[in-house]
């Protein structure tokens, strides 16, 4: 007889059934189920003080009445701090994400005590504690900015591709007991759907975030899966395959964009776009408006210096990526390498563009210019000049100005500070005897 098929708890097919409905949401949901799981927590540490706090001590004898009402005053408390636990805690199980595995937590690092705030300028110890909710709007909000607009993308996808396989697996993904071997069959399913080694690296670090935020062991940190990451980056390497944009194709594509574009205006803008990308080290998504990027320079961060012989471009970068600690970084570019100056090219274009605030590049009508209006011009200026367009990208124009500068001999301090890398990653993007 064939064994009997076993079936899943009721409970196991509600929750599978919950998340397969709500899969829509998960991917905005899955880190703000996290941050809400927290200041869950911190609450029901709130909670636990007071009531230690509110217990009669024996040492310190009161009237029966002063006592009545004080243990009225602090039942009332106490009721009021259950009844924000509670809407926090069902808030978090209404998300997709599974939290049955969250609710015990180590609480002795989380203890608020009732002592006086330093950062009110007025008042003393005796005065009304500060609101316990606005305060934990304030953690909410901290952890929110601890990561980068594109890091939360990313590791929302990441989240959601974990929760997605934990139920499918019935296992709880930010639970005590997620193992070893659930990241290793996690790290075998994502190599199955031909994902390179760095992404998968990628996910996992999402994981590690999250169970680190929830006072979890890091379930990724095992020398086991450090293996099967080498594993994959051996069985399916990974190149960049992405060429410069050199001088010469510089100046090609420059000149492509006066028999491409459909407008004056449009042609000064991208001629003036690709010579700035290229001189300042820009990144795309600093350029242009993304979703996945809020670095979008603006009118303001650009100044004019000399004359129309010796003009000089300077650039203040103050929104980019890897800059936690908000330092202005300026760049200078004149003339250039190419034949057209990409300092007169851009003051012409600003002289189009007029002195509206807001994007640096923007169409006529001052909307910004998005990542795939870019991209499309640059397909057309690549198609113009018979160049394979899926080797160029808009972060060619980067990787062309590392590129150059180490021909030119720049040392690698030189171009770490040029280009605003924090480190030796910018050697991935020099090339060298590029056949064009």
């Amino acid at each position: 007889m064939a064994p009997k098929k076993q079936t899943a708890p009721a409970s196991t097919r509600k929750r599978k059934a919950t998340s397969m409905a709500d899969n829509d949401n998960v991917t905005v949901a899955t880190l703000a189920a996290v941050t809400k799981q927290i200041t869950a927590d911190v609450t029901s540490a709130v909670l636990q003080e007071m009531r230690r706090n509110a217990a009669p001590s024996s040492s310190a004898p009161v009237s029966a009445a002063a006592g009545s009402a004080s243990q009225l005053e602090d039942a009332n408390t106490i009721a009021t701090q259950d009844q924000t636990v509670e809407t926090a805690r069902l808030s978090v199980s209404s998300q997709p994400v599974p939290t049955s595995g969250l609710e015990d937590r180590n609480e002795t690092d989380t203890k608020i005590q009732g002592s006086c705030s330093k950062s009110r300028p007025t008042g003393d110890c005796n005065s009304s504690p500060p609101d316990t909710r606005e305060l934990l709007s304030i953690i909410g909000h901290l952890l929110n900015s601890s990561l980068a607009p594109a890091t939360q993308i990313v590791y929302n996808k990441a989240l959601t591709a974990f929760h997605t396989f934990a139920f499918l697996h019935h296992f709880d993904p930010f639970g005590h007991n997620v193992a070893t071997s659930h990241i290793a069959l996690f790290v075998a399913h994502l190599f199955h759907q031909k994902l390179a080694h760095s992404t998968i690296s990628t996910y996992l670090s999402a994981i590690g975030y999250a169970h680190k935020l929830l006072h979890n062991a890091d379930p990724t940190s095992s020398f086991l899966v450090k293996k099967l990451i080498s594993g994959a980056r051996r069985l399916h390497p990974t190149a960049d395959m992405r060429l410069p944009i050199t001088v010469h194709i510089l100046d090609d594509i420059v000149h492509a964009a006066s028999m491409t574009s459909t407008t004056v205006y449009f042609k000064i803008l991208f001629q003036a776009m690709f010579l700035f990308a290229f001189n300042a080290f820009a990144r795309i998504g600093e350029i242009t408006l993304s979703t996945s990027s809020s670095n979008n320079l603006l009118l303001s961060d650009v100044k004019i210096e000399g004359g129309s012989h010796n003009s000089k471009i300077h650039v203040i970068f103050q929104r980019f990526k890897h800059n936690t600690n908000n330092t202005r970084h300026e760049i200078v570019f004149g003339h250039g390498p190419t034949r057209v100056s990409a300092a007169l090219s851009l003051i012409q274009y600003l002289a189009l563009r007029g002195n509206q605030p807001g994007s640096l590049f923007v169409r006529s009508d001052n909307s910004p210019i998005t990542r795939s209006q870019f991209d499309k011009q640059l397909h057309a200026c690549l198609a113009f000049c018979k160049l394979d367009s899926s080797r160029y990208k808009g972060h060619s124009f980067r990787i062309g100005a590392a590129s150059y500068a180490a021909e030119q001999g720049c040392s690698d301090a030189k171009i770490c500070s040029m280009g605003r890398w924090k480190s030796a990653a910018f050697r991935k993007y020099v090339r060298s005897n590029i056949v064009t």
